[in-house]
């Protein structure tokens, strides 16, 4: 194992919290309404998007300095669109986030559409153009996916299983993934129907229809913690019927021996 293990110093957030509230600063969650969606895992609602990004940051946050702190390194995978990248931005203007332990951070991706790297569609395009540039990101810890290659899925895989082997048994497997809930449930490259023709021993798998290469829903529900973003009006009826019972990939994806929490605002919370 390698990298300083010293417990880092953990950042302040508590402008967070109002002074003298006899709240954990570290225990940040953002206000809540009355009775939120009955979703698996942990729901938090923010009453505007500026709100939610705060709090995904600072859990992100958090989440990195401790898994330095107890395993060496950070393994993040991100997914891309629109809806997920006011986060990373965010990630790298805050001056709240200039801890982020990007030296000890390996960058990887949920999924990838089959185009080239430097395609306006790429999801590494728009990873490289936000974190890769401006992050001192070790270069050597940038995974893209390669969804042209024939051999893409089994690569990918290969490098996961190879990189986290790398660490010890109990934290043999991706520390924290960030997923977009799409409406209709699409999710981390996967539109509803499209988990049951994956493998439950696969990590990464290719999908003809949507030409897509994606980290399986077994890889993911395997990792430390989800997090899904879920904003806007227009995303209110995926919501509405996951709360009601409905499936869909994110079913597959709760993590048993780790934890989702789901960051919504308010447009997006029936």
């Amino acid at each position: 194992m390698s990298g300083d293990m010293s417990q880092p110093e953990r950042p302040d957030f508590s402008h967070v919290r109002p002074a003298g509230s006899g709240l954990d600063p570290y225990s940040i969650d953002a206000p809540r309404s009355e009775t939120p969606p009955d979703l698996p895992g942990v729901v938090s609602v923010s009453p505007d998007l500026d709100t939610l990004l705060d709090v995904v940051t600072a859990d992100l946050l958090v989440d990195a300095a401790e898994c330095v702190a107890r395993a060496g390194t950070f393994h993040l995978a991100v997914s891309g669109g629109t809806m997920v990248q006011p986060i990373y931005e965010r990630l790298m203007y805050d001056p709240l986030c200039r801890s982020f332990p990007w030296e000890k951070t390996h960058l990887w991706l949920v999924w990838e559409a089959a185009v080239a790297y430097d395609a306006a569609g790429s999801v590494f395009h728009q990873i490289h153009e936000t974190f890769v540039l401006h992050s001192g990101i070790n270069l050597e810890h940038v995974h893209p996916m390669d969804a042209l290659a024939s051999e893409g899925a089994a690569e990918y895989e290969a490098t996961l299983i190879d990189m986290l082997g790398e660490r010890p048994p109990e934290e043999a497997r991706l520390d924290a993934v960030v997923l977009a809930l799409g409406e209709g449930g699409a999710v981390a490259g996967y539109q509803c129907g499209d988990e049951q023709s994956t493998s439950n021993k696969a990590l990464v798998a290719f999908h003809p229809a949507t030409q897509r290469l994606t980290l399986t829903p077994a890889c993911i529900g395997a990792a430390g913690k989800v997090l899904v973003v879920a904003t806007g009006s227009e995303i209110q009826p995926s919501i509405a019927s996951l709360a009601g019972g409905g499936g869909g990939p994110i079913a597959m994806m709760s993590p048993p021996r780790g934890k989702m929490k789901w960051y919504l605002d308010a447009a997006a919370t029936p």
